[in-house]
């Protein structure tokens, strides 16, 4: 969402999926028109992405950093303690970066070709520290 924040005096991009425990307050805010090229995105902002349905194995140490992604609700708790969470992501650059960001104490479980190239994308990495 892009709002004005009363913190930072200044428009920004709010994540829905990071707010929590919100309340109403009185406070009255007159919206400011801006022009559309002073907004933070550009005219393809519109157009849909190529989206994935991943599903991760996850410790318990791991959930907290899949959170913005899925609700906690959602999370199924295994009887061995590891958690399994289904995200919609977008299926670019950027997955890769994410699932690195993750770490070890995540496996992807499906689908098979986004683990494949993720291995694929670790092997290649490993090779290059190892010369």
């Amino acid at each position: 969402m892009y709002a004005f924040c009363c913190v930072k005096h200044d428009f920004r991009l709010f994540k829905l999926t990071r707010m929590t425990d919100l309340i109403t307050i009185s406070a009255y805010f007159r919206p400011k028109r801006i022009k559309n090229e002073e907004k933070p995105w550009n005219d393809s902002w519109h157009e849909e992405p190529s989206v994935t349905t991943l599903t991760l194995r996850l410790t318990e140490a791991s959930v907290g950093k899949v959170k913005e992604w899925v609700d906690e609700n959602e999370l199924i708790i295994c009887s061995d303690g590891i958690y399994l969470a289904a995200l919609t992501v977008p299926q670019d650059d950027w997955l890769h970066s994410f699932l690195f960001h993750l770490g070890p104490d995540v496996d992807i479980v499906s689908p098979q070709h986004i683990k494949e190239a993720f291995d694929l994308q670790l092997k290649q990495f490993m090779k290059r520290l190892e010369t």
